[in-house]
């Protein structure tokens, strides 16, 4: 969310006096606050929740970033089945190859091994739609792939 200049660029010397009311204020607007000192900003003050948001869609941004550029050095893992051959071929980028993994040590070390199993084992009949219905699902133009269909 963005900066409320009015109300959301806190002095360092208020933040002393004030720090409930201004933490409180942050929680209730989801909003940040900007910290100065000497008129200069010099740092940031945010809610959990919207912090804990930013650092979500940042890995997320990352591994979207990583597995493109990983796919277009061709880093993938082919995913071949002899009903597809004709049809297409479905790569899955050695990252997100390792994140099925990470997932299942994940949950195999909380003790809760089946429920990893359970969430790996729905990816890949997943992918097996894509035989039934090859043009299923949107083309991103980013990609440099563009869509007849």
């Amino acid at each position: 969310m963005q900066v409320k200049f009015s109300s959301d660029v806190v002095p360092l010397s208020d933040l002393k006096v004030n720090l409930g009311k201004i933490v409180t204020q942050t929680v209730e607007t989801q909003r940040s606050n900007l910290l100065t000192s000497r008129r200069r900003g010099v740092a940031i003050v945010q809610s959990l929740v919207e912090y804990e948001s930013r650092e979500k869609e940042c890995a997320f941004l990352r591994a979207v970033a990583q597995g493109l550029t990983e796919a277009n050095e061709g880093k993938t893992l082919s995913i071949e089945d002899e009903t597809w051959i004709n049809l297409m071929k479905i790569s899955i980028t050695e990252s997100a190859y390792q994140d099925l993994a990470d997932i299942h040590q994940h949950y195999m070390l909380d003790g809760i091994e089946h429920i990893g199993k359970k969430h790996i084992n729905e990816v890949f009949p997943k992918i097996d739609i894509l035989n039934d219905h090859p043009k299923i699902g949107r083309i991103f133009p980013e990609c440099g792939v563009v869509s007849n269909a």
